[in-house]
């Protein structure tokens, strides 16, 4: 987060001040929503619900109940965010965040709220609320209950056993502990 790494590469940091005066984030307490691309296999096979379920109830309830949201466009296909935007146009409540990077988004938001984006683990990692609407691998850390003990110590599971580093080409540990969980789960060894 420090070094503003993220799965995309982002825009330069900038301050709270500057993300308002250029429009990006309104002057107001916000409910973040890093977009993700419609076709994402993580929605089509992991979700009940698509971004444009979310889009769409999340501008309406921003209208209702008179609450920012600020939508983060997927940075690696901007062509099919065209179809979200005409969902929830800029208004009001309504902004769109185009040059803004996702970390300054996120520190600055009272939460996040998404499908099921890796965006919203990288929310968690940040200390913030989030709100994953489909099955996210970090599902259990979603909610008002968890406590910052447990978010300490899921995401220290979830980043020593459960995930790996893709850009390592040496696969042998990941195949080595696979094979040794598969033969746990099948009584040999």
């Amino acid at each position: 987060i420090a070094r503003n790494e993220s799965k995309f590469d982002q825009p330069p940091r900038r301050t709270r001040d500057d993300l308002v005066a250029a429009g990006e984030i309104p002057d107001a307490p916000y409910i973040l929503v890093p977009c993700q691309l419609p076709h994402d296999e993580t929605i089509r096979f992991h979700s009940d619900m698509g971004m444009e379920d979310l889009v769409e109830s999340a501008a309406r309830n921003a209208a209702e109940r008179r609450r920012h949201v600020v939508f983060k466009p997927h940075p690696a296909n901007p062509a099919s965010m065209a179809p979200l935007r005409a969902l929830a146009p800029a208004g009001a409540f309504v902004h769109w965040a185009d040059t803004a990077s996702l970390h300054d988004l996120v520190q600055h938001a009272e939460s996040v709220m998404t499908v099921n984006s890796g965006a919203g683990l990288e929310a968690l990692v940040a200390g913030k609320p989030v709100d994953a609407r489909g099955r996210a691998d970090y599902q259990a850390l979603c909610g008002p209950h968890v406590t910052e003990a447990q978010r300490r110590s899921f995401l220290d599971w979830f980043c020593t056993a459960h995930a790996f580093d893709a850009h390592d080409l040496d696969h042998s540990r990941l195949v080595a502990q696979a094979h040794a969980a598969m033969a746990e789960v099948n009584g040999i060894g």
